[in-house]
């Protein structure tokens, strides 16, 4: 996970325009911060408000794209975990 308060590990970038460059840093970045994270952060990522995605950036499809003007960072969502309450009652009817 990138420090992101750290402004040596953490160079300005240049958003306004593409460039393959721009593009692989951008990548990087969101890897590095998002996919894959040490288990034990895990918590402390969600503690802080943000996500921890527990697949690696090509088993969720991370792509980066530059239109209009914007980055954006796109994958695909994963299952959502199954509620075994909902499991248990799912043979009932609810009427």
């Amino acid at each position: 996970m990138s420090d992101r308060s750290n402004p040596i590990l953490s160079p300005t970038l240049d958003l306004s325009r593409y460039s393959e460059k721009m593009r692989r840093a951008r990548f990087d970045r969101i890897e590095a911060d998002h996919f894959s994270p040490d288990p034990r952060t895990i918590m402390d990522v969600i503690a802080w408000g943000d996500f921890a995605e527990l697949r690696t950036d090509d088993e969720a499809g991370l792509r980066i794209h530059y239109l209009f003007g914007c980055w954006l960072a796109i994958w695909r969502l994963s299952d959502p975990i199954e509620n075994p309450t909902e499991r248990a009652t799912s043979g009932k009817s609810s009427r």
